[in-house]
């Protein structure tokens, strides 16, 4: 059963991650992982760019709806209740259902138990969960939703009046070890924003980051708001500029290029269905 997904990301977060996911599996090593912090469309939406997805979640009738329905889409899901429990089902399920209230309910060992590709932060413990990240050895993508609540342009949604959610967030964000792109849906008629790819509308200014540590691939690539990189595999550490004269060689007093053929060096060649 194939399904077009739309996580509830904004649309120029979600541009991103489909690029992303054309070239980006093949430097990871095994399965891509995902650490989900609240769970719904965006669980669907992993599955279907062949992850496997850790979810927590607190909701047990939401919890159930979400395994009725990825069950049914043919994955093979799992609910739990301790961690331990959790990472050890992810080697054989497709989304492992991790059910707690909060962080103090999940061991600290669940961000150092994987190599996590992806980290979303989209539900229960906002502020814990990215204090936890920032001590943590985390070196994947975090997405982190809902980066609106730093604001302070005027009424936000109830969940934006929360100070140290709002410290948290922003310490993060201007973190020199972590880099950012910020994909905001603007805001449109009567305070809401301008609609998605689905025709809904924000109640109010909506913005998603996509973050990554300095020392994160991403940074040695050069990727773009739109998640391509610049350069390819060969400009890490710029190895590729000691031959960048035998393979792009240009004649600069005439100002004429040597050769008219070139390879296809930046193949976008690993795709998902």
């Amino acid at each position: 059963m194939k399904l077009r997904i739309q996580p509830w990301f904004t649309d120029g977060c979600t541009r991103f991650l489909n690029t992303v996911f054309k070239w980006y599996p093949q430097f990871v090593t095994g399965t891509p992982t995902v650490l989900e912090w609240g769970g719904g469309n965006s669980t669907l939406y992993f599955l279907s760019r062949k992850c496997r997805v850790l979810t927590v979640e607190s909701d047990a009738s939401y919890i159930d709806d979400l395994s009725a329905l990825t069950t049914s889409m043919g994955y093979r899901s799992v609910v739990v209740s301790s961690t331990a429990d959790a990472l050890r089902e992810l080697d054989t399920a497709d989304v492992v259902i991790l059910q707690a209230k909060g962080i103090q309910d999940v061991e600290e060992q669940i961000f150092s138990g994987r190599d996590w590709t992806f980290l979303l932060n989209d539900g229960i413990s906002r502020k814990e969960v990215l204090e936890a990240v920032e001590k943590s050895a985390f070196q994947g993508l975090l997405i982190l939703d809902n980066v609106e609540y730093c604001g302070n342009w005027g009424r936000l949604e109830r969940a934006a009046a929360h100070p140290d959610r709002v410290r948290v967030y922003r310490s993060l964000l201007r973190n020199p070890e972590w880099r950012h792109i910020l994909f905001d849906q603007p805001e449109g008629r009567e305070g809401h924003s301008a609609p998605d790819y689905t025709g809904w509308e924000a109640p109010h200014r909506w913005v998603s980051g996509i973050l990554w540590r300095h020392s994160h691939l991403f940074s040695q690539l050069l990727v773009t708001h739109l998640g391509m990189p610049v350069v390819t595999p060969d400009a890490i550490d710029d190895r590729d500029l000691e031959s960048l004269p035998n393979r792009c060689p240009f004649d600069w007093a005439r100002m004429k290029w040597l050769t008219e053929s070139y390879d296809n060096v930046f193949p976008l060649h690993r795709s998902f269905e």
